[in-house]
């Protein structure tokens, strides 16, 4: 009796690592290939190419439960094959024994079953396909008060299906930050996935924080939270946009306070000149010629007779006319012939 259990322990734990073993031996006769979508991947069927004789070579996929293969592509020597679904986008080369697949998609992913006759021998070979998408760059959005700040981050068009990974610098504790939602969409077209994930940081934990996220091989910009309660980006931005507008006026405006002012000066000036008349004044000393002046329009004309009624008009200097600030000048005096 106890011989016979023994056996029976014996047997069950040879079956016990057979099963185990099985995935392994599997794997080991499986070749591995890996394409991208809309890319293009050859299907290696045998690496034995030294055979000769080649009657058919068949590449097929199993159906669900291993029944009803469906037929993708092939060569025989005798017939030419007509595949449906897989025409436009599978050529079999029958001197490699491959089989290139272009315009790859997610459904193309999955295990394919060459099977291979020859004269003498026939073979079969499994390779497993998997299909990638490279996922676009996260994009990252924060809102935040006083207390915390939700951050989303969101990434789209990739396969197969990845999760969201967060990396805060500096590095914070799990108390201080959760995941409030993650969730994911697959386009039914495409079938492509987009990801989505939202945190919530606590902000009462210290200073302002930054935060990136990662999806598969593409990482998103830091981006800051938890800034101090005396302002925050948007507000700093605002003020520097405020100050710089308030000085652009503040130089418009001197400028235009110059530009009048010169302006006036020049019409004061021009109103001056237009105010004096050049007239010649006689020399008391019939020995010395007379001059001329400039006197203004207030004054005599010059036909007047001579009398009480018209004063002889005193000579003026220009710079009692013109502003102190231009430089004075006085015109020359011009010599005539002695008044008889």
């Amino acid at each position: 009796m106890d011989v016979v259990y023994g056996m029976c322990v014996q047997w069950l734990l040879r079956c016990v690592l057979f099963l185990v073993s099985l995935p392994f031996l599997q794997s080991k006769d499986v070749t591995m290939v890996i394409g991208e979508v809309g890319g293009a991947v050859t299907i290696p069927c045998t690496s034995d190419l030294c055979e000769d004789h080649l009657v058919f070579m068949y590449v097929q996929r199993p159906g669900s439960n291993g029944n009803n293969p469906r037929f993708i592509n092939g060569y025989h020597t005798n017939k030419r094959l007509y595949p449906k679904e897989y025409t436009n986008r599978t050529h079999v080369d029958p001197r490699q024994r491959t089989m290139k697949l272009w315009s790859i998609l997610p459904s193309d992913e999955g295990l394919y079953e060459c099977h291979i006759q020859y004269q003498t021998k026939k073979k079969q070979e499994n390779i497993q396909l998997n299909v990638t998408a490279n996922y676009s760059i996260p994009i990252v959005t924060v809102a935040c008060d006083n207390v915390s700040c939700l951050v989303t981050c969101s990434s789209d068009s990739g396969y197969p299906r990845r999760d969201i990974e967060w990396s805060p610098n500096p590095p914070l504790n799990q108390s201080h930050w959760r995941v409030v939602n993650s969730s994911d969409v697959t386009d039914p077209v495409s079938k492509l996935f987009s990801v989505f994930s939202s945190i919530s940081v606590n902000c009462s934990s210290g200073p302002r924080l930054n935060l990136s996220c990662a999806v598969g091989g593409a990482l998103s910009q830091e981006h800051t939270v938890c800034w101090p309660q005396t302002g925050s980006p948007d507000v700093y931005v605002t003020s520097a946009v405020v100050a710089g507008a308030v000085a652009l006026l503040c130089f418009l405006l001197a400028g235009l306070f110059v530009f009048k002012e010169r302006k006036a000066q020049t019409a004061r000036v021009d109103q001056v000149l237009t105010d004096l008349t050049l007239v010649p004044v006689p020399s008391p000393n019939s020995h010395h010629p007379a001059s001329l002046s400039w006197i203004p329009h207030s004054t005599a004309p010059l036909d007047s007779p001579s009398g009480p009624a018209y004063p002889v008009p005193t000579p003026l200097s220009l710079h009692t006319w013109f502003p102190t600030t231009r430089p004075s000048f006085t015109w020359p005096a011009l010599h005539l012939p002695p008044v008889c």
